[in-house]
């Protein structure tokens, strides 16, 4: 912080006797001035003015706009002229819209344009002088008149000489099909009152004799007529759809049941539906269903050896796929499976029986589904034997006993399929009975 030097004059008596000391000149007093020089220097490079705001002073930008709304710009005296000259052309044209009795002119404009598009909802408003600011638009389709609600108006541009570089634009809401006529009228310097309607400030009730009025009884007449017959209309669509309608009740009222009104939805396809039943989805009504009907009754599917298919289609009865309570792993064979049941049953020994008449003292056995282990043949009334196979061998022995005697030597052979045995002191020609085990 710069200390400031309290200089002091040097004063000398008459007599010469110092009567005040002066503050000298020195370097550490002229230092201390070039300090606080520098430090002004210092500080005052470093003071910032802010840009001017509505809460705050500062800097602030010169503009001559007219129709700007920025509030941090000052207005030229060249715009303050130009607005000036605004609004004394506009005053000069009111005057001019008023008759000599004081009354304001009421000056209708009636417009047509045609959709060139399907489904076409921004239409130009072909009038250079419409202003959504004063003039009051009156919109139909297809002499259909429409709420205020069911459109937007995008407002005529103009420049700074106030040439129009963009006429004022209607958009619809919902869009009209080609060739569809949109009809407007333009009444010029008629707002549209806080309520709606048009301002009573502007156009009292019965100051504007008809005859002052080109061509709007006509425009107001067909409209009416066009209204009148679209209600007609949405009365008899509604009474068709069973709700109760009157062409007396106000277009609020009737608007409010249409609304009412439930929309199909849903994505359901004829093939889905019974064959025959009628239903709707999101994108038409009336279709009709094709999805077949395959049985009207209950019924019973018996599991057997091959598949059995239920084609695609309605069933009305009760299905029922047949169980067994035998399906068991115990009553299926070892290895095998039914019906996702992998059966647990081992067989027994196979078995086999038959006649043989000996040749050379021997039968012989092929074809059996086993190799037999044990084989006993007999001859009745006094003969009977036996041969136990034994592990790893074909050939074993056995012992036979014919009446008192026994034999204890008898040769044989096992095969895959079956058996040879020899069959000693059989008579020649006599029938031996035999069982073959596995």
């Amino acid at each position: 912080m710069y200390n400031r030097t309290v200089w002091k004059d040097h004063i000398v008596s008459p007599t010469g006797e110092i009567v005040q000391q002066g503050t000298p000149i020195s370097a550490a007093n002229l230092n201390n001035i070039e300090e606080g020089i520098a430090q002004l220097n210092v500080d005052l490079q470093n003071v910032k003015v802010p840009p001017a705001s509505l809460d705050e002073a500062g800097i602030v930008q010169l503009s001559s706009a007219t129709d700007s709304d920025a509030e941090d710009k000052a207005a030229t005296p060249k715009a303050i002229k130009d607005a000036a000259l605004k609004a004394k052309s506009y005053t000069d044209q009111q005057i001019n819209l008023v008759t000599e009795t004081g009354i304001p002119k009421l000056v209708s404009y009636p417009l047509k344009v045609t959709a060139t598009t399907d489904n076409q909802a921004v239409f130009e408003i072909p009038l250079d002088l419409f202003d959504s600011n004063t003039d009051t638009l009156m919109v139909s389709i297809n002499r259909a008149i429409l709420d205020p609600s069911q459109y937007t108006i995008t407002n005529t541009v103009r420049n700074a000489a106030g040439e129009v570089t963009q006429r004022a634009k209607i958009t619809l809401l919902s869009g009209v099909a080609s060739s569809s006529e949109l009809s407007m009228v333009v009444l010029k310097n008629v707002p549209i009152g806080p309520d709606g309607a048009i301002n009573g400030a502007v156009l009292a009730v019965d100051s504007v004799p008809l005859n002052r009025v080109n061509g709007l009884q006509e425009q107001l007449d067909e409209v009416f007529q066009a209204g009148n017959e679209r209600k007609t209309e949405v009365v008899a669509a509604l009474v068709a759809k069973g709700i109760s309608a009157s062409i007396s009740e106000s277009w609020d009222s009737l608007i409010s049941k249409m609304s009412a009104i439930i929309k199909a939805t849903g994505n359901a396809t004829a093939a889905q539906v019974r064959a025959g039943a009628t239903f709707s989805n999101a994108s038409a009504n009336g279709l009709t269903g094709s999805l077949p009907v395959r049985a009207t009754a209950a019924q019973t599917i018996t599991p057997g050896t091959s598949d059995k298919v239920l084609q695609a289609g309605i069933f009305d009865g009760a299905i029922t796929i047949k169980g067994d309570a035998n399906l068991v792993p115990g009553n299926i064979k070892d290895g095998a499976e039914i019906f996702g049941v992998a059966g647990n049953s081992i067989e027994g020994k196979r078995s086999a029986t038959g006649t043989a008449i000996p040749y050379n003292s021997e039968i012989s056995v092929r074809s059996l589904s086993f190799s037999p282990s044990v084989v006993v043949y007999y001859y009745i009334p006094d003969l009977y034997g036996f041969l136990a196979r034994r592990n790893g061998f074909t050939t074993d022995f056995g012992a036979v006993t014919a009446g008192a005697n026994s034999y204890n030597q008898i040769t044989g052979t096992f095969y895959a399929d079956g058996f040879k045995i020899r069959t000693p002191n059989v008579p020649t020609g006599k029938q031996v009975q035999w069982l073959a085990i596995e």
